[in-house]
């Protein structure tokens, strides 16, 4: 996912799945709950916040490993 990409998904709340590169299997996610930019190497470096299906936990990860879930 790029950024525009992200901040589109963020801005339409739609299910969101994670393929991170320690899973074994793809994590479905409720939406992404926040776009987080932090420098990094003198750099703005966007992340991406997850919110999980209970909305009791979040994952943080670059936005490159999500894509949007097609319904």
């Amino acid at each position: 996912m790029t950024s525009e990409e992200a901040k589109q998904a963020f801005i339409k709340q739609c299910p969101v799945i994670d393929r991170s590169y320690s899973a074994r299997s793809d994590v479905h996610y409720k939406c992404i709950s926040a776009l987080i930019y932090r420098i990094i190497n003198g750099k703005p470096t966007l992340y991406v916040e997850l919110a999980d299906k209970n909305t009791s936990s979040v994952t943080i990860t670059k936005p490159d490993t999500v894509r949007e879930e097609i319904l």
